[in-house]
């Protein structure tokens, strides 16, 4: 009798998928994939961040934080990740090693028109180097950083978030922070002036681990200055607007001498070729009119509405100057009772 046919041949196991490389962790937002395009070490494999359990701007160390800014800032990183680079590229960002002689911050601090954000760190304050980053995070960041919506305590905030780290130092005395902030009320009567009892400096740890994270309304004293009056010998950085040196703009495209692929002949090719979507043109206008820049671009006379608020402060987190007077609404009425049961 003839043979049955052989039992047709198992298909070949898929391969496994190639691990990760050392110190990359699953959850990093950086691809790193752009085929030798970006010329810096990928944030993922840093080992200034194998001990975030998320690579991102508010889980991540200062270390960690500089690893990220030399991926998105100097190789292109930021035009083929966009969205990873996105709170990178677009906030201001100093870090400084503070020792004992202290330090001040102001050159490349977040921004409100043409005025800068300054951070005085005295002669003291620390007894040993402690590196010092002073930044700004946003609303969204915030509320993810903290797990949870922020307090509706008041109106709005009149300033950016300032965020000072590391949160975790022990400061002797103060230190002095100077915020920016538009005096415009959002609830309040605009044509009665500046009055300073309309806003309230207020602080917030966005590291906390309680369930409820709550401003803390600074209870020291506080000096307001209008546009005129702030001290001559305040430290500016000199910008006209935050973005005064095109750093940030929709048509930004790679430049070729920081292109290490000789493919291309060192000409970086465009998003398209490469397949990144949303391309960084598509992220920058999608959310253009969130960026400070948007706020006082051809209207000089709207600087006039940017005041400062200075106070020495003995903590280290986020900082924001409040409009006060939000009443939040009255709780909903309980649903009706149902009606009762008809008699049998």
């Amino acid at each position: 009798a003839p043979r049955p046919p052989p039992p047709p041949s198992s298909p070949p196991s898929p391969p496994l998928p190639s691990p990760p490389p050392s110190g990359r962790r699953p959850v990093c937002p950086f691809k790193c994939d752009v085929g030798g395009f970006v010329a810096a070490p990928c944030p993922c494999d840093d080992s200034a961040c194998k001990q975030a359990e998320l690579v991102d701007f508010h889980s991540a160390s200062i270390s960690c934080v500089v690893a990220m800014i030399e991926y998105c800032d100097f190789a292109n990183g930021w035009y083929y990740e966009p969205e990873p680079c996105w709170p990178i590229r677009t906030r201001e960002i100093e870090i400084q090693d503070v020792g004992p002689s202290g330090a001040a911050f102001y050159a490349h601090t977040p921004m409100l028109g043409d005025r800068n954000v300054m951070v005085d760190i005295p002669e003291g304050t620390f007894e040993e180097d402690v590196t010092v980053m002073v930044t700004e995070i946003s609303h969204h960041d915030l509320e993810t950083s903290i797990g949870q919506t922020l307090p509706t305590m008041y109106a709005e905030s009149k300033s950016d978030y300032l965020l000072i780290r590391p949160v975790s130092s022990t400061l002797t005395g103060t230190i002095t922070i100077r915020i920016p902030f538009n005096i415009t009320l959002k609830l309040g009567d605009n044509t009665a002036g500046f009055k300073k009892e309309a806003y309230q400096l207020a602080y917030l740890n966005e590291t906390s681990d309680d369930d409820t994270v709550e401003w803390v309304p600074f209870d020291g004293e506080l000096a307001f200055y209008a546009r005129d009056e702030a001290p001559s010998d305040w430290e500016y950085s000199n910008l006209t607007t935050r973005y005064g040196d095109k750093r940030l703009a929709a048509d930004d495209s790679p430049a070729g001498e920081y292109c290490p692929s000789f493919e291309y002949r060192h000409v970086c090719p465009d998003a398209a070729t490469v397949g990144i979507s949303p391309t960084w043109y598509d992220l920058f206008t999608a959310n253009e009119t969130d960026l400070d820049q948007t706020l006082h671009d051809g209207e000089a006379s709207r600087l006039e509405t940017v005041y400062y608020v200075e106070a020495n402060v003995t903590e280290f987190g986020v900082w924001a100057v409040m409009e006060l007077g939000y009443s939040p609404p009255p709780p909903s009425p309980p649903p009706p009772l149902p009606p009762p049961p008809s008699p049998p």
